[in-house]
């Protein structure tokens, strides 16, 4: 009965974050942030994508629509965030805050500014290619990545109603978080080396040079020009060059080729070996301890060796003993 009246307390516009309806846009926007994460790095670094809005150029561009059906998704999630409730600490506990003024306040206060930019749509900018160089358009695609932090609240939602056993979630989230950081990496690495004055020799230029060309020399000048023109054998050899640098593997065939790229790569290398470390160690953290009754096992093991040593027990005993362990 108390649950019922709590219930018709709660205004109808309000959503609750752990609702089904939140559940099933949960599952709306979870699909909207693996799209932007792994599809606009590779739109950015390796495709010709258009710098402005002409209806002749992208009315047949599906990934044109589909960047605009994703960008109309985190919108209506910013309208939507405006009437989620949320949990607070009091004196009896945490208690759920209907109250929309406080709830607005909120959002406006903490994820409103970085959600709202994440959701301009670039090419619909009139004149949004006279606003800089090429390059810099390029690269202000990328505040759209800014959407991947709603991940951290969609987790948050998730971890309420999650059946999962830790050490699955754990090695699913580390392997995903490998995946996308060789694949950001990957991306990275291709703008380091595409966005450099064509009088320079980059490390795309020695990579077309070497597996790209034929044995007479490339056709175009500069030689990152042929790989242009196949964004797939590009970004394969910067995700191959992504993945042995992050494994500590690096063998060497693809490399920096000029000072700055030396700098970017460093870069590169440090954020990537923090996050490498962390990731390996939380797998053999969730390793050691996946199987509690196995490791508390070995640790009766080795109380007994000790045992065994200060008491310097006959061997054969010993060999009982540890047997008896073992087999029970």
């Amino acid at each position: 009965m108390a649950y019922i009246k709590e219930l018709l307390s709660v205004p109808w516009f309000l959503i609750e974050p752990e609702g089904p309806f939140m559940q099933r846009w949960d599952t709306v926007t979870a699909l909207a942030l693996l799209f932007t994460a792994v599809v606009t790095p590779f739109e950015v670094a390796v495709m010709d994508s258009k710098d402005e809005f002409k209806w002749e150029e992208i009315r047949d561009d599906g990934l044109f629509w589909a960047n605009t059906i994703v960008t109309i998704i985190f919108a209506v999630d910013v309208c939507f965030s405006f009437f989620v409730m949320f949990r607070e600490e009091g004196v009896k506990g945490y208690n759920m805050v209907r109250s929309l003024p406080r709830i607005q306040r909120r959002y406006l206060s903490t994820w409103f500014f970085l959600d709202i930019i994440s959701v301009i749509p670039m090419a619909w900018i009139p004149g949004a290619s006279k606003l800089g160089a090429l390059r810099m358009i390029r690269i202000l695609r990328l505040i759209k990545l800014i959407r991947v932090l709603r991940v951290s609240r969609i987790y948050q939602r998730f971890q309420a109603r999650n059946t999962l056993p830790h050490v699955t979630e754990t090695m699913l989230k580390q392997v995903f978080t490998l995946f996308i950081m060789a694949h950001w990496m990957a991306c990275a690495w291709v703008l380091t080396g595409t966005m450099q004055d064509p009088s320079v020799w980059t490390w795309v230029d020695a990579y077309a040079e070497s597996y790209v060309c034929p044995s007479d020399g490339c056709s175009l000048v500069p030689y990152r020009d042929e790989l242009l023109t196949q964004p797939s054998r590009l970004y394969f050899g910067a995700l191959y060059w992504s993945v042995v640098s992050t494994t500590s593997v690096g063998y060497g065939d693809i490399t920096a080729r000029n000072p700055e790229e030396m700098l970017l790569c460093t870069v590169y290398l440090l954020v990537s070996a923090i996050i490498w470390a962390n990731i390996v160690g939380n797998i053999v953290a969730v390793i050691s301890s996946g199987d509690p009754d196995l490791a508390s096992h070995n640790q009766t093991l080795d109380k007994l060796n000790v045992f065994i040593a200060k008491q310097n027990l006959p061997k054969e005993l010993g060999l009982r003993m540890r047997a008896y362990f073992n087999n029970r």
